[in-house]
């Protein structure tokens, strides 16, 4: 399919930088999106539409990163996403930092002093990509679509579709994108990346009905499958490869980026795993039964403060019934569930079967990505007759008193909340919410590399004594 004169040029720069402040400074030269086919842009783009200059954190250990432009934060980007962005109508170029924060809320610089060209009409990424400890950084500079004199897009029937290959270590890759039946064997790839390439912008026009799959160089296995796809006429759209933390086997993954939002493919071929944690007191164990109670439970005999292992399920809708073991028409708790692709939950429960509460449930979001920067707690309210708590992670000196800040304040049962740390030992404890009458604690933890769970929950029997666990959780 022909570019109609649209392509792109990358400048790609690479420097080592240090555990706490990184400061890399270089320029990011002017690109040209046009080149010698300037007769075939749209020439309304640059009158009617501002540069905008955005970040994309594809930096697989990367802590959020935030675009700094004349000292204003202008968008944070976690990984795999892109942050919003720098306006500008002036022309000329701007001068920007890129900063993050670390485990103790420091703002530190990651990349200083980057001069990016913002030309009338540009639609201007900094794709960062490699590790945290040696990132590469590349310029996507396209022009914008051209617009009508209402600002909507005058060309409402096509859009510009690129790729881009971020994934660490992987291998190269054809991509394809065709209709949704189409045979691989009898297609050619839209585009051919090795890591950190991305290619030019190819004119498609806007359907339903395509497909994203990629292969080996060369091989018609298919490594990804998006499943079915929109195009849409939204001017450009980037199909940016990055690595992959969830369930299954995938090398990657594959995140859209139109307009300065990304996100995932609702689509896409990956499974999805659960595995639930059992805080329910006064009950001996119980039984977790997806779907058909008749049928013979999922987990079988889980005793209070056990984490089953996950499990991969298909994507879409599932009913959860959890029964004491052994006895399937005695429900103690119900809920339906949406399984997401690429997605690692936990269902929590907690709670007395005997009191006028019952029993509570929730479903929380997981990840085994390690950070650079800093290690994560991911603390778990589990004790329902705490009441409401606030929770401090302190240095073993430290001494809590009304002075001392929780690290998680006013948290009620069930609520969860992730605690980025550095190195080191802490103390953890939970007490009354706005008070300093300890419930639980203080335990002493010592954190390495790794994704820690902490668990305030009631006694087996229920109530006092309260108690704080830990799961040190592995990565596979």
């Amino acid at each position: 399919m022909p570019n109609d004169g649209f392509n792109i040029r990358m400048i790609k720069l690479q420097a080592n930088v240090s555990w706490r402040a990184i400061i890399c400074t270089f320029l990011l030269f002017s690109i040209a999106a046009c080149d010698s086919d300037d007769d075939e842009q749209p020439a309304a783009a640059a009158s009617l539409e501002d540069s905008t200059v955005r970040i994309i954190n594809a930096i697989p250990d990367a802590p959020t990163l935030s675009l700094i432009v004349n000292d204003e934060d202008s968008g944070s980007a976690p990984f795999g996403q892109a942050s919003n962005g720098f306006s500008s109508s002036d022309g000329g170029t701007v001068t920007l930092s890129v900063v993050y924060n670390t485990a103790d809320g420091v703002t530190e610089n990651f990349l200083d002093n980057l001069s990016v060209p913002i030309g009338n009409g540009r639609e201007i990424y900094i794709l960062l990509t490699g590790t945290f400890a040696s990132p590469i950084t590349s310029l996507i500079d396209n022009p914008v679509f051209a617009v009508d004199s209402s600002g909507s897009v005058a060309n409402a029937t096509s859009l510009n579709v690129q790729f881009g290959n971020s994934v660490n270590d992987g291998q190269a890759v054809d991509i394809y994108l065709t209709q949704t039946d189409a045979v691989l064997a009898t297609s050619a790839p839209a585009a051919t990346l090795s890591f950190d390439g991305v290619s030019t912008l190819e004119n498609f026009s806007a359907a339903s009905d395509y497909r994203i799959r990629i292969t080996a160089v060369g091989s018609t296995d298919v490594l990804y499958d998006s499943g079915t796809i929109t195009l849409s006429a939204i001017r450009n759209q980037i199909f940016m490869l990055v690595d992959y933390f969830g369930p299954g086997d995938a090398p990657f993954r594959v995140i859209s980026i139109s307009n300065g939002v990304a996100s995932t493919i609702d689509g896409e071929e990956l499974p999805s795993e659960l595995r639930v944690a059992n805080f329910i007191t006064n009950t001996s164990s119980v039984d977790f039964y997806f779907n058909d109670t008749n049928d013979t439970p999922e987990f079988t005999a889980v005793n209070f403060g056990e984490f089953t292992s996950y499990v991969n399920f298909a994507v879409g809708e599932m009913s959860i019934n959890i029964t004491p073991n052994g006895e399937n028409t005695n429900f103690l708790y119900e809920q339906n569930l949406t399984l997401i692709a690429g997605e690692s939950r936990t269902l929590v429960l907690a709670g007395d079967p005997t009191s006028d509460n019952g029993v509570s449930g929730r479903v929380i979001s997981d990840s085994d990505r390690p950070i650079a920067t800093q290690l994560q707690l991911k603390f778990i309210h589990a004790s329902a007759e705490s009441g409401t708590i606030d929770f401090y992670v302190l240095e073993p000196s430290e001494v809590l008193s009304a002075d001392t800040t929780p690290a998680v304040a006013d948290v009620r049962l069930l609520s969860n909340a992730n605690i980025p740390v550095a190195l080191g030992t802490y103390d953890l404890i939970a007490t009354i919410n706005g008070e300093t009458t300890i419930l639980a604690g203080p335990t002493r933890i010592s954190v390495d590399v790794g994704i820690y769970s902490i668990i305030l929950s009631d006694s087996p029997n229920g109530g006092t004594p309260f108690t704080i666990s830990v799961l040190e959780e592995s990565f596979d």
